[in-house]
């Protein structure tokens, strides 16, 4: 049960830990495989077991879970910038930023998902 009044410090460095993990694991099989349904599916495996982690402890508001499920995905997609040649970034080729838009509203799609499965339940007192 949650307590009604006390609001609880977050632990910034617990969920960087969760996007180093998913920065690696993002690495590992972008280095490896280089085809974007494993990268999309290594990306939604961590958000879903931080949905899974979030959801068992009851203890997380939406916007809460919302924040922390898009800081892990945001960071967990960075290595995906840094597998792209260095030129593509300096030239502002099109094709990378509307790969850039389209990451950015899939990460909001998924933490929203996320943070909805994730909410706690209301408590009536």
């Amino acid at each position: 049960m949650n307590h009604l009044f006390y609001r609880e410090k977050e632990t910034w460095w617990q969920w960087l830990i969760w996007g180093v993990f998913g920065a690696l694991l993002t690495y590992y099989i972008a280095t490896f495989t280089q085809t974007e349904e494993y990268i999309f599916a290594s990306l939604i495996i961590i958000i879903g077991l931080l949905t899974w982690r979030m959801q068992s402890a009851k203890r997380f508001g939406f916007l809460r879970a919302f924040k922390i499920s898009f800081f892990v995905f945001s960071f967990s997609s960075l290595p995906l910038l840094l597998t792209k040649p260095i030129k593509l970034i300096i030239l502002g080729d099109v094709d990378l930023s509307f790969g850039l838009i389209l990451a950015a509203s899939a990460g909001i799609i998924v933490s929203l998902i996320s943070s909805f499965i994730a909410k706690s339940p209301r408590q009536y007192y």
